[in-house]
């Protein structure tokens, strides 16, 4: 089991490719107050976080990805979180759309939800920015 981010360079690490850019997505990890990331070695890399997902679960080796995503592989045990104490800070969501004074309802019903799910809320905070209704 790693111990510090690090040490995730000796075990298998499956690794996300943005499939817009074609650049591998740097690990990134909590060290005290500051920030790390680094790109580990990589022993499998694809570009759907649902595969890296699947493919820790069957034991290829280790991943990042967003909390959301291993959730239910969490629950049932499939996976495990390694490193929890340097879990880094939440990345936000932005959703941008046209301006105007007219919002439809539909659009409206989106920026309710994710306002009021708190998934950006640490992200604001680490941005020193309120979250935005």
């Amino acid at each position: 089991m790693p111990r510090r981010p690090r040490d995730v360079e000796a075990h298998a690490c499956l690794l996300f490719r943005n499939p817009t850019s074609g650049r591998l997505r740097p690990w990134q990890f909590r060290e005290g107050r500051r920030t790390v990331e680094f790109v580990p070695p990589a022993v499998c890399v694809c570009n759907d976080g649902e595969a890296l997902v699947a493919a820790a679960s069957e034991g290829m080796g280790i991943a990042q990805v967003p909390d959301n995503m291993a959730r239910e592989a969490l629950r049932r045990r499939a996976l495990v979180e390694v490193l929890a104490a340097c879990r880094p800070p939440p990345l936000p969501i932005w959703l941008v759309y046209p301006s105007g004074r007219h919002v439809p309802p539909r659009l409206r019903v989106l920026i309710d939800l994710l306002a009021d799910s708190g998934l950006n809320r640490g992200a604001a905070a680490a941005n020193g920015r309120p979250p935005r209704r």
